[in-house]
């Protein structure tokens, strides 16, 4: 009932068409759906992976976003998120998502905050030409405010915004969200990372842009770890995408405690040459 909540005020049959929102998963409109998810499988993987229901959640209270030193401070933890996985080991990856290296990319997040994304928007990496797309901002935001809203929660660590707050925030806002994980991941990044599901004419435009040097998966399905060319450069050499939930374990002292990382109820390799 809380997902419906949360899901159901922003059809527009129920008053919520003025909402910030993702309309370009209209779930609410199966013709309008249709027309943006032609094939009828991918459409139905985008559907489940929207409302796929986690058996673990953090209750936030989310507010409003403050002022920041660093300029737009959600865009900033975005891109804070970005480099903290090529400057731990992930370079090339970041730099054909980005175009630039980690430490460059690093150099105008701490000189020019506040001018970030200027400084960043002619580049040819992936990001940049996702931010043709009218709601790739809305992405953006949705995860460096999660990873700036976590630091003033007590008890929260980052792999709670990996496993929970970012993909369910994301499905909140309309995007279907799952899990890519690779294999192997250098020492110092998670093996696992969200991807969002993206209309047909992204998909199309990204693929036409990048061809074999990215992947999108099942949904229309893209993401920071799905940069393939920079991953093999990286040297991992799987990738497979899962949706799962949290194992549950019972500690001595009789209290239940969840394990930091997620379990898949199912896999399906995207990449394992």
């Amino acid at each position: 009932m809380l997902q419906w909540s949360l899901y159901s005020n922003k059809a527009p049959q129920l008053g919520g068409g003025d909402k910030l929102y993702n309309r370009d998963f209209p779930w609410y409109d199966s013709d309008e759906l249709g027309s943006l998810y032609k094939d009828a499988n991918t459409r139905r993987q985008a559907l489940f992976f929207l409302f796929f229901l986690d058996n673990v959640t953090f209750d936030i209270k989310q507010g409003k976003v403050r002022p920041q030193i660093r300029g737009d401070a959600p865009v900033w933890e975005y891109y804070s998120w970005v480099h903290d996985r090529g400057a731990n080991g992930l370079e090339n990856t970041h730099l054909q998502y980005v175009g630039l290296k980690p430490s460059e990319l690093w150099k105008i997040m701490a000189e020019e905050p506040e001018n970030l994304w200027n400084r960043i928007k002619d580049l040819n990496g992936v990001d940049q030409f996702l931010s043709e797309w009218k709601y790739w901002h809305l992405v953006r935001f949705i995860v460096g405010y999660e990873r700036w809203k976590y630091r003033n929660v007590p008890n929260m660590k980052e792999i709670h915004t990996i496993n929970y707050t970012i993909p369910q925030a994301l499905r909140a806002f309309g995007f279907p969200t799952y899990f890519v994980h690779i294999e192997p991941a250098p020492n110092g990044v998670p093996n696992y990372e969200w991807v969002v599901s993206l209309p047909d004419y992204v998909t199309e435009k990204l693929k036409s842009e990048f061809g074999d040097k990215i992947i999108v998966g099942p949904a229309n399905g893209f993401g920071l770890y799905l940069c393939k060319d920079g991953l093999l450069k990286d040297g991992v050499r799987e990738v497979f995408g899962f949706s799962g939930g949290s194992v549950l374990y019972r500690k001595r002292d009789g209290t239940v405690d969840i394990n930091y990382r997620l379990a898949p109820n199912f896999k399906f390799y995207l990449w394992n040459p």
